[in-house]
């Protein structure tokens, strides 16, 4: 480590921590301003079917594909940090280019455009994924990866509260049309780039001598044929599983519900908060406990949450409730299953080809989440016209009482579907092959511990000092100069 350089208590420098949480952030506003209910409406008000939003919805995961190709650019070029900034910076313009040339074009042509677009920006975006993840490996010391990545989640969480609750706000309150949703993907598309600006300023790591190139054939031969087949298993299955959901949930409110963006949007944030409050936990269970616990508890409590929205029928105020208690699950557990998952992966991929590992992983969990999404897209499109209605009854002396109905149709398939498959993956959990963490450790007890320190105070005190780091950063940066070379230290 370079003399001066001040670090955490992990020993990681904050300049790297602070860098990784601050592009964090900045990705995070990306997608809340351009993803989620922003493509869901623009999607809408283009007039897309159900078919057309989960080919829409697919599109980022299927393009995922193109991480075989960028393992061998990756040996081709041997500089990671540039290929990550490249692909990154071309893929977030062709994304705000999207959304203006769909609002500008007629309808039809608009939507095609906006679908072609949105497949060019994954391409690229799959490149720099790819060269991501695979650089991080390196960057990154193992023992401190759930630690590190958490406090980045938590930026992100921070970040995206705030982009997702103004995005809605603006929809909402806004009077420009169309107009609206191509504003929103100019921001987004813009704070993207200002990311990228602060991953140039970490340093790149030369690929180890011993990982080479493998051909595509080789490299799904050995992902299948080895015990390394469980963790790209899980990935696969878990993406399916939550992928044929998410997507959907703000579709349903907006299309089935007619709840109206602000709505949709205050839910969305409160999935953002979740993760925000509970992220710091799951990075120190993950890295004292493993990452199993963190994500057979994840799958389980995702799969019963889900559930939750067949019982959704309108927006009064209990259904509301309910909402709000899905979604808050729902953040708090894709947060734990991307800090814990993103760790099982890179401690499994081996010395000597970690790169071909890594690309295979990526796949796996896209193309698994692509096809969930496409899935979802049919069924419920299969489902629009259709319902199940289950009636409850009882009978008594006094004759028989009807207590209520559960009517099953359109998206309540989907999410059924969708539980299932995630309840599946607890089971697939059991096998995973994680080495043991600091010796015996009773993980229900660590889980308990971590879990019942989650109480509000906790939670507003984890706000409080992200606001505060927040503040700091703007009151140290004010001077800064982005062009001018920072002091060398003392030597």
């Amino acid at each position: 480590m370079m003399a001066g350089t001040e670090t955490l208590g992990e020993g990681i420098p904050k300049s790297l921590q602070r860098n990784l949480s601050l592009d964090g952030a900045m990705t995070r506003a990306l997608e809340g301003l351009t993803g989620g209910a922003v493509l869901a409406g623009l999607l809408l008000a283009l007039g897309a079917g159900d078919a057309a939003i989960g080919l829409a919805a697919a599109v980022p995961f299927l393009a995922q594909a193109a991480q075989i190709p960028a393992l061998s650019l990756a040996f081709r070029v041997r500089t990671r940090r540039m290929i990550c900034l490249g692909a990154s910076a071309i893929s977030r313009i062709l994304l705000a280019l999207g959304g203006i040339l769909s609002v500008v074009l007629p309808h039809g042509v608009g939507l095609v455009v906006l679908i072609v677009f949105l497949s060019l920006s994954s391409v690229a975006g799959a490149v720099g994924a790819f060269s991501w993840a695979y650089w991080m490996r390196d960057l990154v010391p193992a023992d401190s990866y759930g630690t590190v990545f958490a406090k980045r989640f938590a930026w992100q969480s921070g970040v995206g509260l705030v982009a997702t609750l103004a995005a809605g706000a603006f929809l909402t309150l806004g009077s420009a049309g169309n107009t609206s949703f191509a504003f929103l993907f100019i921001v987004g598309g813009a704070a993207g780039l200002v990311g990228l600006a602060f991953i140039a300023r970490l340093p790149d790591v030369p690929l180890n001598p011993a990982d080479g190139p493998e051909t595509p054939v080789e490299l799904f031969r050995r992902a299948v044929g080895t015990s390394e087949r469980a963790p790209l298993a899980f990935a696969a299955l878990w993406g399916l599983g939550a992928m044929m959901a998410v997507p959907f949930v703000p579709i349903f409110l907006l299309a089935d519900l007619h709840a109206p963006f602000i709505t949709v949007a205050i839910l969305a944030a409160g999935s953002v908060l979740a993760a925000l409050v509970t992220a710091p936990a799951w990075g120190r269970l993950t890295d004292r406990v493993g990452c199993k616990p963190v994500l057979a508890f994840a799958s389980l409590t995702s799969g019963l949450a889900i559930l939750g929205l067949v019982l959704v029928e309108d927006t009064r105020t209990s259904s509301l409730v309910v909402l709000a208690g899905v979604h808050i699950v729902m953040g708090a557990s894709l947060a734990a299953v991307e800090i814990s998952l993103g760790k099982l992966i890179a401690r499994a991929a081996p010395f000597n080809r970690a790169g071909g590992f890594l690309a295979v992983a990526g796949m796996a969990r896209a193309l698994g989440s692509g096809l969930g999404v496409l899935v979802a897209g049919l069924v419920a499109g299969l489902a629009s016209v259709s319902s199940l209605a289950f009636v409850v009854q009882w009978t008594g002396a006094g004759g028989v009482d009807t207590l209520g109905t559960i009517r099953v149709g359109h998206f309540d398939f989907v999410f059924v579907l969708s539980a299932l498959l995630m309840l599946y993956a607890t089971h697939r959990v059991l096998g995973l092959d994680e080495p043991e963490v600091r010796g015996h450790v009773n993980m229900i007890r660590e889980l308990h511990v971590e879990l019942s320190g989650l109480s509000p105070f906790r939670g507003a005190r984890s706000i409080g000092r992200f606001a505060h780091h927040a503040g700091r950063l703007i009151r140290e940066r004010r001077h800064f100069v982005p062009w001018s070379n920072p002091p060398r230290p003392p030597p």
